[in-house]
């Protein structure tokens, strides 16, 4: 059995470095099935690691074969995207360490096999996740309940998941993102000062939680972790690190820390006025930080202006590039994943923690995106003045490995934009006069030490003021457990995640498509339609600066680059005849609405701009519209999109012109497309790809060359487009010529990313026809190995096998099955019933089928099912004996994500009945013409409070999760066995990743 002893070796293995006491601590707490209320530790030492003592953990219940009480899940949440990233990177580099092929050591190994042998054979023993807004990203992020998984996540897109409302997550998929996220979790909220709204709501829901069994699963445990949370879970077990704690042991990792906690850290707190009006005056600040920090870096050394603003601090990396180019970064949360990829490594890379000291002076530009948790280390930094605790968490990123250096930094006041701050209001004023008040006319010390002393001596006032946090009740879930349909008047959960004072500023997301020129807005959607949106080409925005550069106006609004944060806006611009060329993007089932007025986008919606229009560089978001005359596209990155989907490409001008950066590649990439050949694309599209490739910078230009290859090897396939019926002309085309989209073959179901809200399509996507029974069969098995593992009790583990066993048997209605044979109905009835038709859900034979059955628009089989399996426990109520009957037929009511509490109506008038023979019973069911069941509303609301709202999406969870593993499964053309599951394909660990 692994015991605590152990983890100081498995730390050096998956590390390469020996832990602090602290982290060993922590682990020795962890194995108690206990986690700590809150975390204090000073920066510098590794709070990310809490992921590596985790894992260690709940490998040793697991080996211990104890029962288990640490949660399967560890959720890392904190209130910055680039620190979402890195410490996603982290995880990943820790599921790299724990591949079973390969562990870092002995005890690596006995901790991935202790966790593979929870998540199956064929799994990964360890997940990593990393939850993003924009389009849905991943309809399913764990294939299976019982993975181990750290998720890594924002405020918004965990605390919206949980509470059954998630950002960029579809009605039917949200029982399964509330399940996951809700029950089974170690929630741990970094910097929770930042985030109580959302450290109360959390709180809450665990007091809600122990009101209902919750499926006999472990409840939502949650750690802070803050030097200054004012919440009362700061009343729990805490476990603390201090100078005096991490020192004593007298071994390597006491003395790195010796070293790390006592380098001194100088500044001046110096005042700068600055001219100018409304959002001028933030840019011009912007400049004389970049000037303050010029005369400061006289010296070789890692250098950062942290800015309160993305204005200022876009302004302050221009000013900087200027004078001194090419050696200064830009890094801020508003860039598109594409770019940020390339431009994180290459900062970690150069200001990383450990990485060698520069022969000359390197400069970051960053905004508050780095205060919590990025491993950079600095030798001074000049920073706009803000409340305390955000300046000592700039200045836990100087001198973080303990080196000392000469240069002293700056904090830097400026009346005209903090004496009202709009981002931090009269918090960052009360800082300035109490660091004026500590260290008059000399230098303020923001040592380990210091800090101390500064926090010993602050007045109230030093701190934002907490917003109002509304509480959350019981009533608010019953309605959010509402998905399907949604109650048309709803609750929004922002208040709960920010609160009232502050509540988050309305975003959009952004993304660019080239198109070609003159082709107008409504005529996008072939396009769009050749590569699915995804959140990795998409920036968010704030709402009025989106709708700003949208009109062709400059923005009045003032950007803090934090989720939270409230948006101060100026008036709302007016376009005046220069929109520019978008579409409101409402989902691949939805056709694009071209944008008419930027006023009329809404909160969290989906732009798909023209590359032409610009707005996005190499650093992020720039809200700068193009000189018509000489535009410098944004780079179309759909295809370069990482996806467990097979690699394919779109073969077309404008979207390599996007890229290409000679100012002559345009005619030679016009005259390669002349040569495309429709009747001989096997010859003539390599050789486009190859000229392509040459014209554009990688990673475009290999997967060109890929794709080249591919297609002369057989290992990739050309497809055309369809033409229009009346004209004969190609549905999408450029320059005269279609469009080719070239897909890679690969042995992976293309339906493995896609939600099951679509009953009929999820119905026809198998390499081939699916027998009904053997369909069910399998599902039951795996739904009752998935409840076992997680340890639900028998009479759970009996329903949810019930449920996944009778789930699909309403596809046994004639029509429907008429569908599954092609619209054949004789077929249909001289054949064995099926689960899946064999065909791909986008051939138009299947969806032609639909219509030749004569199934209704809206038709659920969900409905039927329901029915037989009421008729089935009337003929066998030994099938049902010690079990929920109204949970099995709730379960089979949902396993779509409806049903919640109702299924769509429909006027089904020659509804047929429905016969069935299953578990030796001969059943016939009656047509319902409207397919409502009034009744369900009053048994969800029962089974709700029987199991909970969380642990009756999370049983809801297990058979949806077990359908979707057996149809993936089926459109391989492989066979499910319980605890033997393929596994999800790895994706390349990007270089640069930060430690622990």
């Amino acid at each position: 059995m692994l015991e605590p002893a152990a983890f100081p070796e498995f730390f050096r293995e998956v590390t390469g470095r020996e832990p602090f006491p602290w982290q060993v601590r922590l682990a020795e707490q962890l194995c108690t099935g206990n986690p700590p209320a809150l975390v204090d530790v000073p920066t510098g030492l590794g709070k990310t690691s809490v992921i590596i003592a985790w894992a260690f953990a709940l490998a040793a219940e697991l080996e211990g074969r104890a029962e288990r009480r640490l949660p399967l899940r560890l959720v890392y949440v904190v209130d910055r995207r680039v620190i979402v990233d890195s410490t996603y990177e982290l995880a990943r580099r820790l599921v790299e360490r724990l591949d079973p092929a390969a562990p870092a050591g002995p005890v690596a190994a006995r901790v991935a096999a202790a966790l593979q042998g929870l998540a199956g054979a064929d799994a990964r023993p360890l997940e990593a996740v990393r939850m993003r807004g924009g389009v849905t990203w991943d309809a399913r992020w764990l294939d299976r309940p019982h993975q181990p998984a750290v998720v890594v996540s924002t405020v918004d897109q965990f605390g919206s998941r949980l509470l059954f409302r998630g950002y960029g997550v579809t009605p039917s998929m949200a029982p399964i993102n509330a399940a996951l996220c809700g029950l089974d979790a170690w929630v741990v909220v970094d910097e929770a000062h930042i985030a109580e709204p959302l450290a109360e709501t959390l709180d809450r829901v665990r007091r809600l939680q122990r009101a209902a069994a919750e499926a006999s699963l472990p409840h939502l445990k949650l750690t802070l972790m803050s030097a200054t949370a004012r919440t009362a879970l700061a009343g729990g077990l805490r476990l603390t690190a201090t100078l005096e704690t991490e020192t004593a042991a007298g071994s390597a990792a006491a003395e790195v820390a010796r070293r790390r906690l006592s380098v001194p850290k100088p500044a001046r707190l110096e005042s700068v006025d600055v001219r100018g009006k409304g959002i001028e005056r933030y840019r011009n600040l912007g400049a004389q930080l970049a000037e303050r920090l010029a005369s400061l870096s006289k010296l070789p050394g890692r250098y950062a202006v942290l800015c309160n603003t993305v204005q200022a601090a876009r302004s302050a990396f221009e000013h900087l590039e200027k004078h001194r180019p090419g050696t200064n970064w830009l890094l801020t949360g508003r860039v598109r994943e594409f770019e940020r990829e390339q431009l994180v490594p290459d900062v970690l890379s150069r200001f990383g923690s450990g990485t060698p000291a520069p022969a000359d002076a390197l400069n970051l530009v960053a905004t508050q995106t780095v205060e919590v948790g990025a491993d950079l280390d600095f030798d001074a930094i000049v920073t706009e003045c803000a409340p305390l605790a955000s300046l000592i968490q700039r200045f836990g990123r100087v001198r973080r490995m303990g080196e000392p250096h000469a240069a002293t930094s700056a904090v830097i006041y400026c009346p005209q934009t903090h004496d009202d701050d709009p981002v931090y209001g009269p918090a960052t004023r009360s800082t300035r006069d109490l660091l004026e008040q500590v260290s008059p006319g000399e230098n303020v010390d923001f040592s380990y030490r210091g800090v101390l002393q500064l926090r010993q001596a602050a007045p109230p006032g030093v701190e934002i003021e907490p917003p109002f946090i509304p509480v959350l009740l019981g009533a608010h879930v019953e309605r959010w457990a509402q998905t399907s349909p949604l109650p048309a008047v709803d609750q929004p959960v922002a208040p709960f995640l920010h609160g009232f004072q502050r509540g988050g500023a309305p975003q959009v997301y952004i993304a660019w498509r080239a198109f070609p020129q003159g082709l107008e807005p409504g005529e996008w959607a072939g396009w769009l339609d050749l590569a699915p949106l995804s959140d990795w080409e998409t920036v968010a925005v704030p709402l009025a600066e989106a709708r700003a550069f949208l009109a062709g106006k400059p923005s009045e609004s003032i950007d803090a680059d934090i989720e939270s944060a409230a948006e101060q806006a100026g008036s709302e611009p007016q376009a005046n005849g220069q929109v520019a060329r978008a579409v409101i993007y409402a989902g691949p089932d939805e056709p694009p609405a071209p944008l008419k007025y930027p006023e009329e986008i809404q909160p969290n919606a989906t732009i798909v701009v023209d590359s032409l229009e610009g707005g996005h560089d190499r650093w992020g978001w720039n809200g700068r519209r193009n000189d018509s005359a000489a535009p410098r596209p944004v780079p179309d990155v759909a295809d370069l999109a990482p996806s467990r989907r097979r690699r394919s490409l779109r073969l077309a001008p404008s979207i390599a012109l996007s890229h290409a950066t000679d100012p002559e590649a345009e005619a030679r990439i016009l005259d390669a497309w002349a040569r495309l050949d429709p009747e001989d694309l096997d010859s003539t599209v390599p050789a486009i790809c190859e000229a392509f490739a040459s014209l554009v910078p990688e990673p475009l230009a290999d997967l060109y060359r890929d794709a080249a290859e591919g297609i002369r090897n057989k290992s990739w396939e050309a497809f055309l487009p369809a033409r229009d019926p009346e004209t004969g002309q190609w549905r999408v085309a450029e320059a005269d010529k279609p469009v080719v989209r070239l897909v890679e073959h690969a042995n992976v179901a293309t339906s493995a990313d896609r939600s099951d809200d679509d009953a009929l399509s999820t119905s026809l996507s198998a390499s081939e026809p699916v027998p009904l029974i053997d369909h069910c069969t399998r599902v039951g098995g795996l739904a009752r190995d998935f409840a076992e593992r997680l340890g639900l009790a028998p009479d759970l583990v009996r329903a949810v096998e019930l449920a996944g066993r009778f789930h699909d048997i309403g596809k046994a209605e004639p029509r429907f099955q008429a569908a599954l044979y092609d619209g054949d109905a004789l077929a249909a009835l001289a054949g064995t019933p099926r689960a899946k038709s064999g065909r791909d859900p986008r051939d138009p034979v299947a969806r032609n089928a639909h219509r030749l059955a004569g199934l209704p628009q809206g038709f659920r089989h969900e409905a039927v099912s329901a029915r037989l399996v009421r008729a089935l426990a009337q003929a066998r109520p030994d099938l049902f004996d010690g079990v929920d009957l109204d949970l099995v037929h709730h379960l089979v009511v949902a396993h779509h994500g409806r049903g919640r509490p109702l299924l769509p109506p429909i006027d089904d008038a020659n509804a047929p009945p429905t016969s069935l023979e299953i578990e030796g019973a001969a059943l016939t069911v009656p047509g319902e013409r409207y397919q409502v069941d009034w009744e369900h509303p009053a048994r969800f609301e029962q089974l709700n409070q029987r199991y909970g709202w969380w642990g009756l999406a999370l049983l809801e969870t297990i058979v949806r999760l077990a359908d979707m593993k057996d149809s993936e499964l089926a459109a391989r053309g492989a066979e499910a066995r319980p605890g033997e599951v393929p596994p999800r394909s790895a994706s390349p660990l990007p270089a640069g990743a930060p430690h622990a």
